[in-house]
């Protein structure tokens, strides 16, 4: 048993104040309500009065979960944590999180954190729970943005290890597409490379995609979403890309099954190399996040694309001056050895005529 603590004593200059605690607790900007442990409302400021339905007046004597949340039952999980119930079973105080909101996609629009403190009767048991609700959308979305952002880290440092070391262009274009996608938690994309003398754009590795699509989907530079993509060097996100106009082939893009559609430029040094497209057999799949971090990993993949086309230049010239300086030692040796047999017939021919 829990002993009752000990009445509150005021200081003799608040002895002649009238503490209203209505007035007290309509003070409070977050809302607050005490809870008997039936769930029926005892108390609340008017903050949270301010959320009852219309054509109610009071809340109290009303089920908390009805009145405030429109529910049949006590909250319970996976959605909700009833923090009466676990303030009941431990006899401490408990803090939950409730998602108060959830748009029409099913996402959650505010979050409410909410600390629930037993109160006591003078035996030490509990007969009701206070409970204050605080607004915490604004620090959840910033703690969403700081994760969002350390999985774009993330994700880089990941491409940026998977690629590293490697100088083949076919093998970093394969690896950073593999990678990508289980980032993305996808499974059909590809990589498009410009060829720059053509201005067309054609797949140069890709995955769960028919070799029919691949093969017909070379596109000329501004033509369907990535031909745009690359002329204008701007990122596209699609909800469905078989209802777009502007997509190009639309025959093979629906017989291919592609709804959900992402497209981001390959750029080094402000330069379009290529497209990355990524896509999904259900629409509105990706978000704007998505088609941000692939911009981030499409700019990282451009420039490892840069650096191993520069290695291949460099490699082939030094090949060309091996075999430059192969042709100049023959050369040379072919001129000694002509060299030495002029020598040789023209003392043979002087020694002729001195004998």
């Amino acid at each position: 048993m829990v002993a009752r603590k000990d009445p509150v004593v005021y200081p003799p200059d608040m002895a002649s104040i009238d503490l209203n605690l209505q007035d007290m607790i309509d003070g409070l900007e977050d809302e607050f309500l005490v809870v008997d442990t039936e769930y029926r409302v005892k108390f609340a400021n008017s903050a949270m009065q301010d959320r009852l339905p219309e054509g109610i007046k009071s809340p109290v004597g009303k089920h908390c979960y009805r009145i405030f949340q429109g529910r049949d039952e006590p909250c319970s999980t996976p959605l909700w944590d009833c923090p009466l119930r676990e303030v009941l079973k431990s006899g401490s105080l408990a803090t939950v999180i409730h998602c108060e909101h959830l748009d029409a996609e099913g996402a959650c629009q505010k979050y409410v954190a909410i600390t629930a403190y037993p109160l006591r009767d003078s035996t030490g048991k509990i007969n009701a729970v206070a409970e204050l609700r605080k607004d915490i959308t604004a620090e959840k979305q910033l703690d969403n943005q700081i994760l969002r952002r350390y999985g774009e880290l993330s994700a880089l440092s990941q491409i940026s290890a998977a690629v590293s070391g490697l100088w083949d262009l076919d093998a970093i274009l394969s690896v950073a597409l593999d990678n990508l996608l289980a980032i993305m938690n996808g499974t059909t994309g590809g990589i498009l490379l410009l060829d720059e003398q053509t201005q067309t754009l054609c797949y140069r590795v890709h995955r769960g995609l028919s070799g029919k699509y691949i093969t017909e989907m070379c596109l000329n530079v501004g033509e369907g979403i990535a031909g745009q993509v690359a002329q204008t060097g701007k990122p596209a996100l699609l909800e469905d890309i078989s209802l777009d106009p502007h997509a190009a082939k639309p025959d093979l893009i629906s017989t291919e099954g592609l709804r959900a559609f992402i497209s981001v430029p390959l750029r080094a040094k402000e330069k379009v190399l290529g497209v990355i497209n990524v896509a999904s057999h259900v629409p509105h799949h990706f978000e704007e996040d998505d088609m941000y971090l692939l911009s981030s990993i499409g700019d990282q993949i451009g420039i490892a694309i840069e650096e191993a086309r520069l290695y291949d230049q460099l490699r082939k010239e030094r090949e060309n001056y091996r075999q430059l300086a192969r042709h100049m030692l023959v050369a040379q040796e072919e001129e000694r050895r002509r060299v030495a047999r002029e020598l040789h017939d023209e003392t043979g021919q002087s020694l002729t005529a001195l004998s």
